[in-house]
């Protein structure tokens, strides 16, 4: 579907306009049909330094670091002992034409302080535009002096063809406020302003505003030094008390076309909520264009796992949405994903399609929500659901669902699952991220409480797999 500006200039062209807006609604009958999944490999695995209790793999992302074409895979272990108790680390893998380096080409543990849970959130991105992509690392729990408890900091490692630099370009606390969590989630705002720069976006879900806890969001615009030193852009939501707004960030790329990219804030905690903003040459809009609270039920954590995508191969970005603690009837917990699609009009305000997996008591589907891109090579994106499900018996296995796109949006059913080693508590599928090149097509999942060995409890494991290769339809 294509629209151009000249259509809405004189009034007999308006009608047509508008039945273009209407064909984005709906895939035209001859609109190429879905290919089917090609054969999913496990081609490598690791669990880092085997260190116990570090949680490797409680947080993902990708990017392309030092520019040589094949995504590279920064992975955190936010509760590593440094010698400090949950100082957390980051690791750096590089990306390469079968997949990923074996052993990590960099490493940090930020400004090691006890606590810190350095690695909480990061995002692969390039703030500089040199075509080097920046590391961005949130340590969310860090403190700012005696009684800076819970701060949070967030700090950008530049990119090169040599790799991460060892020291951060940047690194802020935000508003330097106690209890703030300040990098609870960053993310690639994308160019929000259309000056040819790549922005970022930062959460800090416990802000408090006037004393009540209520989250805020900072937009750091891109430049040739880096991030801006000041926001350009905050806001608060609803400024509901406990919502965690600021909790997940998230680019939304152009969701309405209009060449400047849209962010997402979400305050998952409670009912939860998700906020889309609209980008300008001034920044991001003052409210929000659109939101969801999914279902409204209370406690559903609605927000929790967001991602932007083209699902039904229209040209405009849908919205993926999991609430991993929502109630099914007779399933407590069971958790449920929600795609929300987007046209000419703008976002639907209603779910085009949910799902609860296997709808399972406990379950939390949709604990985490990650767009692969168009894996399969139909035109159509698809996705992978996480589930902290209990499988075989095994309490908090995890298991993970692979939806393929389609011109009607997702099946029922998902093409493709997997358990990982089906270990009790592993929680395979808290987080992924998709690894795509020329040479390689395929994902990567963590299981970030997985044990190693009996006296190696909760290192923490990530699970590479490759799509086999297919041909498109004709």
């Amino acid at each position: 579907m294509r629209l151009t500006r000249q259509l809405f200039f004189v009034g007999g062209v308006i009608f047509f306009s508008m039945w273009v807006g209407l064909s984005g609604c709906r895939r035209p009958e001859n609109q190429r049909p879905a290919n089917p999944l090609p054969p999913v490999e496990l081609v490598w695995s690791t669990t880092g330094e085997n260190a116990t209790f570090s949680r490797y793999g409680s947080a993902l992302a990708t990017g392309d670091v030092n520019n040589d074409g094949f995504p590279d895979l920064l992975v955190a272990a936010n509760s590593f002992n440094t010698g400090r108790a949950d100082a957390g680390k980051v690791y750096l893998h590089l990306g390469t034409a079968s997949g990923l380096s074996e052993t990590p080409a960099w490493s940090s543990s930020g400004d090691n302080i006890e606590g810190a849970y350095f690695g909480a959130s990061l995002a692969l991105a390039d703030l500089n535009g040199d075509g080097f992509a920046d590391a961005v690392i949130g340590a969310s729990n860090y403190r700012k002096g005696e009684k800076g408890a819970f701060t949070g900091r967030v700090y950008v490692y530049p990119g090169s063809a040599a790799g991460l630099s060892d020291q951060p370009i940047w690194a802020l606390s935000g508003d330097e406020q106690t209890g703030a969590f300040f990098g609870a989630s960053v993310a690639s705002a994308g160019d929000v302003n259309g000056d040819g720069f790549t922005d970022l976006l930062v959460g800090a879900s416990g802000y408090a505003d006037k004393d009540l806890s209520v989250g805020k969001a900072y937009l750091y615009m891109g430049g040739e030094e880096g991030p801006s030193q000041k926001p350009a852009w905050t806001a608060m939501g609803d400024h509901a008390p406990g919502s965690g707004y600021g909790l997940i960030v998230k680019g939304a790329g152009d969701i309405n076309h209009d060449h400047y990219d849209d962010i997402l804030v979400a305050a998952p905690r409670l009912t939860g909520k998700v906020f889309l903003y609209q980008g300008s040459s001034r920044g991001p809009s003052e409210f929000p264009v659109w939101s969801s609270s999914g279902d409204n039920q209370g406690g559903a954590a609605f927000g929790l796992g967001i991602a932007p995508l083209d699902v039904n191969g229209d040209r405009f970005r849908d919205l993926a949405i999991g609430a991993y603690f929502q109630d099914t009837p007779g399933h407590t917990d069971a958790g449920k994903a929600f795609l929300f699609l987007g046209s000419a009009f703008g976002m639907s305000k209603k779910p085009d399609w949910s799902s609860s997996g296997e709808n399972l008591i406990d379950a939390k589907f949709a604990t985490s929500i990650t767009a692969l891109g168009d894996v399969n090579h139909d035109g159509y994106d698809d996705l992978l659901i996480g589930s902290k499900q209990k499988e075989n018996d095994q309490i908090q296995s995890g298991k993970v669902f692979l939806y393929l796109g389609g011109p009607k949006g997702f099946g029922e059913k998902a093409a493709w699952t997997a358990d990982g080693e089906n270990q009790q508590q592993a929680l395979f599928g808290e987080a992924a991220a998709p690894i795509r090149s020329k040479a390689f097509n395929g994902f990567v999942v963590s299981a970030p409480t997985y044990s190693a060995a009996e006296d190696l409890e909760r290192t923490g494991k990530i699970y590479l797999y490759r799509v086999q290769s297919a041909k498109s339809s004709p």
